[in-house]
């Protein structure tokens, strides 16, 4: 019956105050030469780096993609909806299926190539 009294009666593993103080800390030097930082990043990454290259196409068309599916939905519904013509709205419907099929395709694929390139470096 306690259980249903105090249900979270447990003991905090942190308190406020460690909180806190995990905050205050102040962090490390920035690096201030990011040119080289990302020269040396670019050959650690050399066996990779056609599929790094092929990732970062992906996360472009990715970012496409997620934008052209709201943009034609409002251009659908002023377009038929607000006019009350529903005769083109299967073909804009289709369009959103394989619009969204391919986001989910190169979703997939930009996240499943990424952690490759991510375990063999």
């Amino acid at each position: 019956m306690g259980f249903f009294q105090k249900p979270f009666g447990y003991e905090p593993i942190l308190t406020k105050d460690d909180v806190k103080q995990v905050v205050k800390k102040k962090k490390g030097p920035r690096a201030t030469d990011w040119k080289s930082t990302l020269l040396r990043l670019w050959k650690i990454v050399d066996e990779q780096r056609v599929l790094l290259i092929i990732v970062l196409l992906l996360v472009l068309a990715t970012s496409i993609l997620s934008l052209l599916g709201p943009y034609l939905i409002g251009k659908m519904i002023d377009m038929y909806v607000t006019h009350g013509e529903l005769a083109g709205l299967e073909k804009g419907i289709m369009l959103l299926i394989g619009i969204y099929a391919l986001l989910a395709v190169s979703l997939f694929l930009q996240n499943y190539w990424m952690i490759g390139v991510a375990q063999q470096t």
